[in-house]
């Protein structure tokens, strides 16, 4: 069996860089359509209807023991502020209504993990007829190729 394994946020974050303007009406939706996009696209290319799906949730661990962990240098304009609240909008509808309501079931996200810790997990879980592609553009995932485990 091929798995899906998806950095979900690096997928909005995309999403939100390339359609983030779409709207329906005053609703931002670009993050949804170029997710949703994205989604098909995968599955199609790679030829499997088997995903996990990988999320953020609050604030990192990480954080604790280094406050400078993936710390801004200039605070964020009022601009970006509402373009940001507008993002984490749309990652959190997607996590917990519209995957869910499609059908997905294995949605992933634990208070204070990244959702590279939950990929990693993921891949040491594989069982030997299991393979996993991770989508992600984190070098740090690197680590987790093998001989069950692919990066795209």
């Amino acid at each position: 069996m091929k798995w899906l394994f998806l950095d979900c946020p690096y997928l909005c974050y995309r999403a939100h860089y390339s359609t983030g303007m779409l709207r329906n009406g005053e609703d931002p939706t670009g993050v949804l359509f170029g997710f949703l996009r994205d989604l098909v696209v995968l599955q199609k290319t790679h030829k499997t209807p088997h995903v996990a799906f990988c999320w953020d949730l609050g604030e990192s661990l990480r954080r604790k023991v280094y406050p400078q962990y993936k710390a801004r240098k200039a605070p964020p304009t009022s601009e970006e502020l509402k373009a940001r609240t507008e993002l984490y909008r749309q990652m959190e509808e997607l996590r917990t209504h519209y995957l869910p309501r499609i059908g997905f079931r294995n949605i992933f996200a634990q208070q204070g993990y990244e959702a590279d810790d939950l990929l990693a997990v993921l891949c040491r879980q594989l069982r030997e007829d299991e393979k996993a592609v991770i989508v992600s553009a984190d070098r740090d995932l690197f680590q987790l190729l093998d001989s069950q485990v692919e990066m795209y």
